[in-house]
């Protein structure tokens, strides 16, 4: 009975760990010495929403988008030891689908590894978080997209070839 116990814990606690791994990934690269931190508040979102209500037209996927974003979190971690940024690589390729994030894409190209990872579910406020992380050998970034975007939100980004390199 104590096996079967610790067994269960043992899966609770890691399954938890699991869970916050972007969050925890993309604050552990912000605490990079070598990071610099930049953030798009909801206010400048705002200016950016009626700047794209005037020129943009109702079938614009990447407006429609961009339109759900409340804020963007980017860090830029430059100048990273090889060491350091294989370990977020690693990090990256580990993540397993369902413990509250789904890698929706994984693109090698050229020395650039991307992964876009979506948190599957809502934060308190009823936002999601979408995840970009971008490692090469000179700098890993890291882009945290929030805002009020559904599951057929992030198919279209999928299906859009444009909107994903427009993320990174």
């Amino acid at each position: 009975m104590k096996k079967l116990v610790f067994s269960l814990f043992t899966i609770l606690i890691v399954t938890a760990i699991n869970a916050q791994q972007a969050d925890e990934l993309f604050f552990e690269l912000s605490q990079n010495e070598n990071a610099k931190t930049e953030t798009i508040d909801s206010e400048t979102m705002d200016l950016l929403k009626m700047k794209l209500d005037e020129e943009s037209d109702e079938d614009n996927i990447e407006a429609q988008f961009f339109r759900k974003v409340n804020n963007i979190q980017a860090v830029l971690a430059s100048d990273c030891k090889a060491d350091y940024t294989a370990s977020i690589e690693k990090k990256l390729t580990e993540t397993e689908e369902g413990n509250g994030f789904t890698t929706l894409v994984k693109i090698s190209d050229e020395g650039d590894n991307v992964y876009i990872i979506k948190k599957d579910t809502a934060n308190e406020d009823g936002t999601r978080d979408l995840y970009i992380f971008v490692i090469d050998d000179e700098e890993t970034i890291g882009i945290r997209i929030t805002g009020h975007m559904s599951d057929e939100d992030f198919d279209e980004i999928l299906k859009d070839k444009k909107l994903i390199d427009s993320l990174y």
